[in-house]
């Protein structure tokens, strides 16, 4: 990293381990569904269940590791607010159905090693993300770094924020961690929260009539992503008092403080 003429590296930062703990839970929620699918595929009700219906075990078999990773993108999709995990997790379990077709293993071992694997590699690979963000806070700007498959920096110049936010977890503030988000004149580190209420009746016994009414709100609220911010920092608050120091030593009120002053003297 070039720094320029007269800066100086005041701190470098490293988001906390605990600040991940969202994205660990995904790969709890794949163990915990290999353990489910091997204790339901191995519970004797479900085989005599299994026996009674007119589909083969290994469609059934099939049918349900497709339902339990629909539901898993399903929730993945609702915590990480991204359609991204449902698309995802769709296509890995069409790919493991297929797959299975090609090896002889029993489909209850297959499913359940094919989920556990999962679940490894996504905690592995949430373990090489967080160690690829580095940020540093200068006497001239805060920099953010991440690289993990792909690069990507930002740099704000002091006198382009406008606002500093804080969001610090129950988890972050029993272990003094919590995010720092740069806001600046522009608007960027800002995201949209939305709600959206709405209401509907009517039936009749001759025909059908109904009324729907509805309403949505949307607020601009510190959001960004984790390459962006100051993601999960220790002792976010001293970090943030350095950056406001300095956002106050770059805003123009102490260089027109100082050019009264001169004026001043000169008078």
């Amino acid at each position: 990293m070039k720094l320029l003429d007269g800066e100086k590296i005041e701190m470098e930062l490293k988001p906390s381990k605990m600040a991940f703990i969202k994205h660990y839970s995904a790969a709890v929620l794949y163990l915990v569904s290999a353990y489910a699918l091997w204790r339901l595929f191995n519970w004797p009700s479900f085989t005599s269940f299994a026996s009674e219906i007119p589909i083969s075990i290994g469609a059934l078999y099939s049918i349900i590791f497709f339902a339990l990773f629909a539901l898993l993108g399903f929730l993945l999709s609702l915590e990480f607010i991204s359609r991204i995990f449902l698309i995802a997790n769709l296509l890995l379990a069409a790919f493991a159905i297929y797959l299975h077709t090609t090896v002889s293993m029993h489909p209850v071992l297959f499913f359940t090693l094919f989920s556990a694997s999962c679940g490894i590699l996504v905690f592995i690979a949430v373990t090489i993300y967080a160690t690829t963000h580095t940020y540093y806070i200068t006497n001239e700007r805060i920099i953010t770094k991440q690289s993990f498959i792909s690069r990507r920096s930002r740099e704000i110049f002091y006198e382009k924020i406008s606002d500093i936010s804080i969001e610090q977890s129950l988890l972050g503030r029993i272990f003094n961690f919590g995010s720092v988000i740069p806001v600046t004149q522009s608007g960027f580190g800002l995201g949209s929260s939305g709600t959206f209420a709405g209401a509907g009746a009517g039936a009749g016994k001759r025909g059908f009539f109904g009324v729907f009414g509805g309403g949505s709100k949307s607020t601009q609220e510190p959001r960004v992503r984790s390459y962006y911010q100051l993601f999960g920092v220790e002792n976010p608050y001293a970090v943030k008092d350095l950056i406001v120091k300095h956002m106050h030593a770059h805003s123009p009120i102490p260089y027109l403080s100082s050019i009264e002053d001169k004026l001043e003297r000169v008078s």
